[in-house]
């Protein structure tokens, strides 16, 4: 019996159909590992954004308490809620970002350690945020320091000054242009801050430039990492 097998031709076009079948498989792999990848780094850096927003947040609402009196030396700028001694709370000084320390009577800082208690004073709890290394650190009074979150570029803060007194802020002004001492920083009701997260891993995003508040336009390196800005102003309900 005479048998008959496949032309050249016809092995020729099953070979091009399963490897247009083989391609249009790994397109769909290739697509949905990059639909994940980016899914999963939104994940991070909200979650990441969530945590660190949350606890600064939890400061500012607390800056300032009791108001009008901590215990302490209230001439010498002790009373504020916020530490401006040493330039801890200033503009640009840590990594091109602000720095942030508040003050409010507490038990115990932001690491959970015990506030040193001052002979003939309250327990004045000065919490310090800042950068180092592209991690977004707070640093208690205690002496211990916290790690907050990774892979935070940026940190600004602005702060609002109330010059009417209707507990409302006028405007707003980086650190460095609040001039005047105390009474000017006694004159702050809110204050606005912003956080320029990236993912830990390259996702294959594009990049473009990112203005944090005031501050000038900052260009992220092109190295495919996913970036966000997140922008929150907080009430300093002791202050208004």
């Amino acid at each position: 019996m005479k048998q008959h097998g496949f032309s050249i031709v016809e092995a020729m076009i099953s070979m091009l159909i399963g490897i247009i079948l083989l391609a249009g498989s790994m397109q769909v792999f290739i697509s949905s590992k990059k639909s994940f990848l980016l899914q999963d780094a939104i994940s991070q850096i909200q979650d990441d954004a969530r945590f660190a927003i949350h606890f600064i947040t939890r400061d500012l609402r607390h800056a300032g308490y009791p108001q009008g009196n901590l215990g302490v030396n209230e001439g010498a700028g002790e009373a504020l809620a916020f530490d401006i001694s040493d330039n801890k709370t200033s503009n640009n000084s840590s990594e091109g970002s602000d720095q942030l320390a508040i003050k409010y009577e507490s038990l115990a800082d932001c690491t959970g350690n015990a506030t040193p208690l001052k002979q003939g004073y309250s327990r004045v709890t000065i919490n310090h945020y800042r950068l180092d290394s592209a991690i977004l650190k707070c640093s208690g009074n205690s002496g211990n320091t916290m790690e907050l979150a990774e892979n935070v570029e940026k940190f600004h803060a602005l702060y609002g000054m109330d010059t009417d007194g209707d507990g409302v802020a006028n405007y707003y002004r980086s650190a460095d242009n609040i001039t005047g001492g105390a009474s000017n920083w006694n004159s702050i009701v809110s204050v606005r801050f912003a956080l320029l997260f990236a993912s830990s891993d390259s996702v294959g995003a594009r990049q473009k430039a990112f203005s944090l508040l005031n501050e000038g336009a900052y260009i992220p390196p092109d190295d495919g990492k996913l970036r966000r800005v997140f922008v929150s102003t907080v009430m300093l309900r002791n202050r208004i």
